[in-house]
């Protein structure tokens, strides 16, 4: 073959099955007898659960079992998947809480019943008494010494600095110093499909299989394989087509234990699909950062330091650990030359949904915080912006360029080729910036008004963790690639075959690509 496939344009292989509506998705998974569960959530940021009586419960049509906090007390907690060393204390969600519910939202109990509407309907006469008891509700509440306390630690899961060069020093010097305080809110990834996962047990086999919405596969089964005391051999984990991801549905919840639990022990399948409510008030959110900030540059607008110290919002718990606010800290200097940088993260506990990697993690506040800073400074200076960027940013012939941090994976943050000047003329070329005043007048004198903005950015990628696929070639060369993957519209039926295509010298309509 001498067409090269990987990387050219090619019709998307999902698509056709997609835009006719026959996607295969979690909520379509049937089995005969197939069980349906509906969750209670805690109505309180922080209360003590005094008494759970399912009693009623039990007796409503077509319910089947209530799993309550005891049933599950020996299961104990979800683990650290993301350890740091700077975690002061690291608090991880119990499977049930036993005792103290930490965010409003938070999963308390199951009710599993033959249809989804009895077991929703059904969740109204199940009996859960709280004491509802002081909340951090804000990072205002969670610095206070003499506040409310999220666990029993304290408020603080983290303390961390980093530093280059003599950023003290260096802002004393400084000819220009902007100070400023941001704060960037808080903010969740709604997907077009909520999360859900179905279970089935297969008794004679000693095999579970489970259809889940999950963006990290590998992982919900390795954790699967723990609580269910299974070889991991004998957990499948199967992702179907998923409607988005944006992160929160790489997070193992509760219910993802839970319902190849129940699956297990009531000898049926289970399912279990999100309500669009429950979406929005339990599923992991992200964003909310206070930052104080320091930029030091020269009259000619040459950075000479910065200095960032920050606080961040864990929510109630860190199962993934401080990967968001470590992300932020050593994005923020972004792709430009800062020779003298100081970065204080402290990551703080609230009775709020937890918070954990999603569209982002943590790097579009780095970036904001660095982006307004020099907007800021262009301002003050009397700078065109472009220019001032253009100053700043690293040169070509300073690959490999080592930004001298350590980074989420404890290696040094280094960036191994680029031309972000020459990148960053093509975009103010593009998008017209030397003539963008007069257009901003023009519209005004219309009525309208119009804005333009630049941010630049440098992604880390290639730091796994990761797989393999395994591949088959039948008896009339028809090839069939396996992959575990879970794709949440990164079209990976299609990119997965231009690679193996290639690597086969094949063509395209030879492969077929079956992943999850």
């Amino acid at each position: 073959m001498g067409e090269r496939l990987f990387g050219a344009r090619v019709r998307r292989r999902e698509d056709a099955r997609l835009i006719t509506g026959r996607g295969r998705y979690v909520a379509d998974v049937a089995h005969q007898g197939l069980l349906h569960v509906a969750v209670h959530r805690s109505p309180h940021a922080h209360a003590r659960i005094v008494r759970v009586d399912s009693a009623q419960a039990l007796r409503r049509p077509g319910v089947v079992r209530v799993l309550v906090p005891s049933d599950v007390a020996a299961l104990g907690r979800l683990p650290l998947l993301v350890p740091h060393s700077s975690l002061v204390s690291p608090a991880c969600p119990e499977i049930l809480p036993q005792e103290i519910v930490s965010y409003a939202g938070q999963a308390v109990a199951l009710l599993v019943a033959e249809s989804a509407a009895q077991a929703e309907d059904a969740l109204d006469s199940l009996r859960v008494e709280y004491e509802p008891l002081p909340a951090v509700a804000s990072l205002d509440d969670a610095l206070r010494p003499d506040g409310p306390r999220v666990h029993p630690g304290g408020n603080v899961a983290s303390r961390f600095t980093q530093c280059v060069g003599d950023p003290a020093g260096a802002l004393a010097r400084a000819e220009v110093v902007l100070r400023e305080r941001f704060h960037v809110h808080r903010g969740a990834g709604m997907a077009m499909e909520t999360r859900g996962i179905a279970a089935c047990w297969d008794s004679d086999l000693g095999q579970v299989t489970v259809w889940s919405t999950t963006q990290a596969p590998q992982i919900l089964r390795r954790l699967l394989a723990r609580y269910l005391r299974l070889p991991e051999h004998a957990v499948r984990v199967v992702t179907q087509d998923i409607g988005g991801g944006f992160g929160p549905k790489a997070i193992v919840y509760a219910e993802d234990i839970l319902v190849p639990f129940l699956a297990r022990d009531l000898g049926r399948p289970v399912q279990f699909v999100e309500t669009r409510h429950e979406h929005l008030l339990a599923v992991t959110q992200e964003r909310d950062q206070w930052h104080d900030v320091e930029l030091g540059l020269t009259r000619e607008g040459r950075i000479v330091a910065l200095r960032d110290a920050f606080v961040h919002d864990c929510g109630a718990f860190v199962s993934w650990g401080v990967i968001v606010p470590i992300l932020t800290s050593v994005s923020v200097p972004g792709p430009y030359r800062v020779p003298n940088y100081e970065v204080a993260l402290t990551a703080l506990y609230t009775n709020r949904v937890p918070v954990t990697p999603v569209r982002g993690a943590g790097r579009p506040q780095a970036v904001f915080v660095m982006e307004r800073m020099l907007d800021l400074a262009a301002a003050r200076l009397g700078l065109d912006r472009v220019l001032l960027r253009t100053r700043n940013l690293i040169q070509p012939d300073e690959f490999p360029y080592d930004v001298g941090l350590i980074s989420r994976d404890n290696s040094p943050r280094r960036y191994d080729s680029g031309n972000y000047p020459e990148c960053l003329r093509r975009v103010a070329e593009a998008v017209g910036a030397d003539g963008f005043a007069a257009e901003r007048e023009q519209a005004h004198a219309a009525g309208r008004a119009i804005g333009l903005g630049f941010a630049l950015f440098v992604e880390d990628t290639g730091l796994g963790p990761y797989e393999g696929v395994r591949v088959r070639v039948d008896p009339v060369g028809r090839v069939f690639v396996f992959s575990g993957t879970s794709s949440q519209g990164q079209a990976h039926e299609t990119t997965l075959a231009q690679i193996v295509a290639d690597e086969l010298s094949v063509p395209l309509e030879q492969v077929t690509v079956i992943p999850g």
